[in-house]
C-alpha cells in the first residue's frame, strides 16, 4: 500500500473550509480541503473534525501550525470551539501533517463545522524526520475498530528517544477521516526497526488508505565556531572568552564533561563553565568560558570539545592564540640597499636596531650582532649595547655597514641580530634577518679621437676646433676631475667642454681644441683629462706647425639680388695656401682652402661659397706673403658701380669714418 497519499477531494455538504491566516500562520502552509467529521463509536461519543495542512515551501520551516474548529448549528450559530496542533511538531517543506479537533461533548443542535488555520510560524527549529515508516498490516479488533500495527527505523546515525508515530487514514476519494498518533519512547538505535501498534477511533475506515511519518523531540547544536586570543605575554593568563553552546533543536540535550583536544590542549582552561555535564533545553543555550596561557613565544592552537548525543560528536571549537614576549625588537631600513658603488671605494649606511618591548620588564637583552659574510661589507655596532648588554625597551642604538665592493655586480648579504627578553627566551621577531645588498662598478672610459693633428696655422691666427668625444663605458659612473692642456706649447692650444664631473655609464660629452701659434715652428701639448677610470688618466697628444702668414680682413659684403662679390687673392713670389673663414648672420660658415700660385691671381666667388641673400663678413689668412681685396659689382636698378677694398690686416677696436650721407637717391 502506498505510505503517504495527496488525494485532492470535493468537501462534504455543510462542511465549509477557510483559507489560512495570512497574519497568523506562515505564507506556504494551506489547509486541505479534505477533512471530515466523525463521532466515536462508544461513549462519550465525542465528535472528531479531522484534516491536513501542508506546508508547500521548497525550504522553509513551520512550526507550531494550530488549526481552530467550530460547531454551527442550521443558523450558523456557534455552538462549541475547539483549537488543535497538527501532529507534526514541525512541517519541512513539502510535508503534510493531520490535526483532530475533538468535541468531547457535541451539541444535539450541531448542523455543520468550519475550520481555518489560526496559527504557524517560519522556524529555523530542526526537526528530526529522518525516519523509515512502515505500516505492516491493518486488521479489525473485537470492539469492532481498524487495529494498525508497522515499523520506525532510524535512518541517523546516533540513538533517538521520544519519537512519535503519525498516522493518517483516507478513504478512497482521499478524504482525511481519521488520525492517530504512537509514541515511542526510545532509544531507537540506528538501522534497526521497533514495532508499533495503535487502534483508529473510526470505525468506518476501510483500512486500505493512509499515510505514515514519525518526528522524533531531537537536539541540534549550534556553537561558537572559534575563538582567536589576542596575542599574550607568554606564562600569563589572558581573561575569559565566551562559546556559547545552543540547542536548536526539538529535544533536550545532553552534554557531558567539557574537555580540550588538539595541537596545544594544555594552554586552555575552561571557567565558569555552565555546559559540561547538564542537560539544555530546546531554544536554550549554555556558555563556558576560556582562557589562553601560552607558555612559549610562538602559535598556539587547540579544540574545545563538546561531547553530546549529536551526530558528530564531540561538536569542536576552534581555539587559536599566540604568546608573546614582553621584548621585542625591530630594525630599519630593510632591506638596506647601497646602490652602486665603484670599486676601490667605500661607503656607510646606519640600520636603527629599536627595543619596541613592553614595560614594565620589556628589556631586550642583544645577544649578537653579525653577517654572514664580510668580502663585501663591513658591520660596526659598537653604538649598541655589546652583547649580553640590554636595550631598554622604547630605545634604539646604530649599527653601521660599510659597503666596499669586491667586484663587479650585485654583492648581498645578510645581517642577523638576536635577542632575549630574559637571557631564556627569544625576543619577539629575533633574530631579525635584515638584507644588505649593494652593486660594485667599475670606471672605464675611451676617447676618439685618440689623437689630434693641426697641421699648418698661421702664427696670430687660430684653427678651426676639433672635437674629441669622452665616453663612459664602465659599469660605473666616470668622475672627471679636471680637463687640463699640458707640455711645452700648452699655451699655444686652447680647449672648450661640455663634461659634467660625472659621466654616467654609456654617456659621452665633447671637448674642442683649438690651435692658436704664436711663433713659427712644430708645436705640441696633450690634452689630459683626470678621472677614476681603471686604466688611469686619458691623454690626447696634439701637434700642430705655426707659420708666418699675412691675414685680411673684410668687415662687410652681401650677396643679395643685383650683388656680386669675389676675393681676388695674389702671392706675388711663393706658391702657398688661402685659409679662408666666412662670418654671415647664421654664424660662422665652413672653411674654403685654396692653393695659391706664386704670380697668379686667385678669384674666389664669394656668392657661391655662401650662397644668395647673405651679409657676409670675411677672414683671409696666405700662407706666405701677398695681397688680398674684396671686388663689389652692384647693379640693383637704382644704384650701379663697383668698389675694391684691400683687407685690413688685424682686427682692432677703434675706426673713424670720414665720410657719409643721408641724401635721397
Amino acid at each position: 500500500m502506498a505510505a503517504w497519499l495527496a488525494v485532492l477531494v470535493l468537501p462534504l455538504a455543510p462542511v465549509l473550509i477557510l483559507p489560512a491566516m495570512p497574519a497568523a500562520a506562515a505564507t506556504s502552509l494551506s489547509l486541505g480541503t479534505n477533512s471530515s467529521t466523525f463521532v466515536e463509536p462508544v461513549a462519550p461519543k465525542a465528535r472528531h473534525v479531522v484534516g491536513e495542512v501542508s506546508n508547500a515551501a521548497s525550504s522553509d520551516s513551520a512550526r507550531s501550525v494550530r488549526v481552530t474548529c467550530r460547531l454551527y448549528d442550521q443558523h450558523n450559530t456557534v455552538l462549541q470551539t475547539e483549537t488543535t496542533d497538527t501532529a507534526a511538531d514541525i512541517l519541512l517543506g513539502g510535508e503534510t501533517s493531520p490535526f483532530d479537533a475533538l468535541f468531547l461533548v457535541p451539541p444535539a443542535s450541531y448542523d455543520h463545522y468550519v475550520c481555518e488555520l489560526t496559527g504557524g510560524a517560519a522556524t529555523t527549529t530542526v526537526a528530526n524526520h529522518q525516519f523509515t515508516t512502515l505500516v505492516t498490516s491493518v486488521t479489525t479488533g473485537d470492539e469492532g475498530l481498524p487495529h494498525v500495527s508497522g515499523t520506525v527505523t532510524n535512518n541517523m546515525d546516533v540513538p533517538v528517544r521520544d519519537l512519535t508515530v503519525i498516522l493518517t487514514y483516507y478513504d478512497s476519494a482521499g478524504t482525511v477521516v481519521d488520525e492517530g498518533q504512537v509514541g515511542i519512547t526510545g532509544p531507537v538505535d540506528p538501522g534497526v526497526p521497533v514495532n508499533f501498534d495503535t487502534v483508529a477511533n473510526n470505525p468506518d475506515w476501510d483500512g486500505v488508505n493512509w499515510a505514515a511519518m514519525t518526528e522524533a523531540l531531537t537536539p541540534a547544536v549550534s556553537l561558537t565556531p572559534s575563538l582567536t586570543f589576542a596575542g599574550q605575554i607568554r606564562e600569563t593568563t589572558s581573561g575569559p572568552m565566551t562559546a556559547t553552546v545552543s540547542n536548536v533543536g526539538t529535544g533536550d540535550l545532553h552534554i557531558g564533561a567539557l574537555s580540550f583536544g588538539g595541537s596545544d590542549p594544555g594552554n586552555f582552561a575552561t571557567t565558569a563553565d555552565t555546559c559540561s555535564n547538564t542537560v539544555v533545553a530546546p531554544s536554550a543555550s549554555c556558555t563556558t568560558g576560556v582562557t589562553f596561557t601560552p607558555n612559549d613565544v610562538r602559535a598556539f592552537s587547540a579544540v574545545l570539545q563538546v561531547p553530546d548525543e549529536v551526530s558528530g560528536s564531540p561538536q569542536t571549537v576552534s581555539l587559536a592564540g599566540n604568546g608573546l614576549t614582553r621584548a621585542a625588537i625591530s630594525a630599519a631600513p630593510s632591506p638596506l640597499v647601497f646602490g652602486n658603488q665603484l670599486l676601490a671605494t667605500s661607503s656607510n649606511k646606519t640600520i636603527t636596531l629599536s627595543s619596541t618591548g613592553l614595560t614594565p620588564n620589556g628589556d631586550a637583552t642583544i645577544t649578537g650582532v653579525g653577517l654572514d659574510s664580510t668580502a663585501d661589507f663591513r658591520v660596526d655596532a659598537s653604538g649598541c649595547p655589546s652583547p649580553p648588554a640590554k636595550l631598554a625597551a622604547g630605545s634604539s642604538c646604530p649599527i653601521v655597514v660599510t659597503f666596499a665592493p669586491s667586484a663587479v655586480g650585485l654583492r648581498s648579504t645578510t645581517l642577523n641580530i638576536s635577542a632575549t627578553d630574559d637571557g631564556s627566551k627569544a625576543a619577539k621577531n629575533s633574530p631579525l634577518h635584515v638584507t644588505v645588498q649593494g652593486t660594485g662598478t667599475r670606471a672605464t672610459a675611451t676617447v676618439s679621437p685618440t689623437a689630434l693633428a693641426f697641421g699648418s696655422v698661421n702664427t696670430g691666427a687660430s684653427s678651426a676646433g676639433k672635437t674629441v668625444t669622452l665616453t663612459s663605458t664602465g659599469s660605473g659612473p666616470l668622475q672627471i676631475a679636471s680637463i687640463t692642456l699640458t707640455g711645452a706649447n700648452a699655451s699655444e692650444f686652447s680647449r672648450q667642454h661640455d663634461c659634467p664631473s660625472s659621466l654616467a655609464s654609456g654617456s659621452h660629452c665633447t671637448i674642442t681644441v683649438r690651435f692658436s701659434p704664436q711663433t713659427s715652428g712644430d708645436k705640441s701639448a696633450s690634452l689630459t683629462i683626470a678621472d677614476n677610470a681603471s686604466g688611469g688618466n686619458q691623454v690626447v697628444p696634439l701637434t700642430g706647425k705655426g707659420i708666418l702668414g699675412t691675414s685680411f680682413y673684410f668687415a662687410e659684403g652681401f650677396t643679395g639680388a643685383g650683388f656680386q662679390e669675389t676675393l681676388s687673392i695674389l702671392t706675388p713670389s711663393q706658391s702657398g695656401t688661402a685659409t679662408i673663414d666666412y662670418y654671415t648672420e647664421q654664424g660662422n660658415q665652413p672653411t674654403v682652402v685654396r692653393s695659391l700660385t706664386a704670380g697668379h691671381v686667385l678669384l674666389e666667388d664669394v656668392n657661391a661659397d655662401v650662397g644668395a641673400n647673405h651679409q657676409v663678413s670675411a677672414r683671409v689668412i696666405l700662407s706666405v706673403p701677398g695681397v688680398v681685396e674684396r671686388v663689389m659689382h652692384f647693379n640693383n636698378g637704382t644704384w650701379l658701380g663697383s668698389t675694391d677694398k684691400v683687407g685690413a690686416p688685424a682686427p682692432a677696436t677703434s675706426w673713424y669714418f670720414a665720410e657719409g650721407s643721408t641724401l635721397s637717391a
